[in-house]
């Protein structure tokens, strides 16, 4: 179940499956790891430019920072 599953366990168990020679950039990666669970199903993507798409996630278009940089540009 999802419920049992922390997201530090999830990050802890695939930062000790990525090799040493792999660094993480968390302000502009080349690759993002996105883990889904829902219920029984376990899914791992690995999508390259992540950050650059995601304004187009429906998802991302609910965040503060968003709204404020969509609020933004109608003004």
């Amino acid at each position: 179940s999802s419920v049992t599953v922390t997201r530090k366990a999830i990050i802890d168990k695939i930062g000790g499956l990525i090799h040493a020679n792999h660094k993480a950039f968390l302000a502009d990666p080349d690759v993002t790891i996105v883990v889904e669970i829902f219920k029984s199903v376990f899914g791992v993507s690995f999508c390259k430019n992540f950050n650059r798409y995601a304004k187009y996630n429906p998802n991302f278009l609910e965040q503060p920072e968003a709204k404020e940089e969509k609020k933004d540009k109608t003004e």
